[in-house]
């Protein structure tokens, strides 16, 4: 096993965080910023090779961890997709935005080793249901509830109108 090479292939992180990281790339785009994916699961010998740069092996240091989350495959990071400006801060900052504000844990607030580039969700998003109305219709939908928010997955939008109430009150039309 090469240990130099990463993984970046999203399909090799836990089932959960998949669609999380696919929406982090399509609202970024929605918003101008072209990122990709870097880095998904790394094995502990990567984990190792890492942690000694800049400490016994030449270069700069790039974690002050032994161990990490991308072992258990609950974590990605990524980059701006723009040669020359890969790690721009600011643009780094406004992606770590839109991680948090769709669910995600951004390495970028961490206090003690600030990792703007890195992405994460320690657990599964608690999901439940609820009862929507539906052009009149009461349907049970799954939510999940993560960080105060929560998120609902509805196919039936692509319909002409919709009008969506939660326990009566209109919350969504859309036409």
């Amino acid at each position: 096993m090469d240990v130099t090479k990463r993984c970046e292939d999203i399909n090799e992180l836990v089932s959960y965080l998949k669609p999380y990281a696919t929406r982090l790339i399509e609202e970024c785009k929605k918003q101008g910023i072209d990122i990709k994916i870097t880095e998904t699961y790394r094995s502990q010998a990567r984990q190792d090779y890492l942690y000694a740069q800049g400490r016994t092996r030449p270069g700069n240091i790039v974690t002050n961890a032994k161990t990490s989350v991308h072992t258990s495959r609950k974590a990605f990071d990524v980059c701006i997709n723009v040669k020359g400006n890969e790690y721009d801060e600011a643009l780094l900052k406004r992606v770590g935005k839109i991680g948090e504000s769709i669910g995600l844990e951004w390495g970028g607030n961490w206090s003690s080793f600030k990792d703007s580039p890195h992405f994460q969700m320690m657990n599964e998003p608690k999901k439940d249901t609820l009862k929507i109305k539906l052009n009149g219709v009461v349907k049970e939908v799954e939510y999940i509830e993560k960080n105060g928010n929560n998120f609902v997955k509805l196919q039936d939008l692509r319909d002409s109108k919709i009008t969506i109430e939660y326990d009566g009150m209109p919350i969504v039309e859309v036409k």
